[in-house]
């Protein structure tokens, strides 16, 4: 999130998208996003390549989170930054490169997500998404289907649902990525 945040993603910037396959570092992205002050923006890995495209170009995102296995489908002009082994290194900030971020301002009207969806039109058109629909679901859940306090639940979801991954989250439950080979 501190290298998303040193490499521009902020509210004024904030679309994050993630073209990888579901796996833990599509979680890490979504995560990092939303930690950043971002929002993110799940990608299919088998968009064609103009509908990828035409996305990034309406999205104009700082940078396109990805693996190596992924990265030559991107146009070759988008920025990106691949989550493969070593990541981590590659993201590490210097202290005076920490000391010079902005502090967050991030609300419940400040954008969480966007999807893009074809609807009835066949034209992809993006829908945002603020923080507010997600924070009063994942609440409202808590309070009345909470997850068994001595943290044997476990919950399984599809990546692309990304706002459901948060749930167990942020309840200390286990949280359970659904590979693309099962779904």
């Amino acid at each position: 999130a501190l290298s998303l945040r040193h490499r521009g993603v902020s509210e004024e910037q904030p679309v994050v998208p993630i073209f990888m396959p579901r796996c833990l570092e599509f979680a890490v992205g979504y995560i990092a996003a939303l930690s950043a002050g971002g929002a993110y923006l799940p990608l299919e890995v088998g968009y064609p390549a103009e509908m990828l495209r035409r996305v990034l170009a309406e999205a104009k995102p700082v940078l396109t989170l990805t693996l190596e296995s992924q990265a030559a489908k991107l146009p070759a002009d988008a920025p990106r930054l691949c989550l493969d082994p070593g990541w981590e290194e590659a993201c590490a900030l210097l202290p005076a490169e920490l000391a010079a971020l902005p502090s967050l301002a991030t609300s419940l009207e400040s954008l969480a997500y966007c999807v893009y969806s074809s609807g009835t039109t066949g034209e992809p058109k993006g829908i945002s998404c603020p923080h507010r629909g997600s924070v009063l679901s994942y609440s409202h859940r808590a309070h009345h289907a909470p997850y068994a306090a001595d943290g044997s639940d476990r919950e399984a979801c599809n990546v692309f649902f990304v706002w459901e991954m948060l749930r167990p989250l942020l309840q200390g439950a286990t949280l359970v990525v659904v590979p693309d080979s099962v779904i």
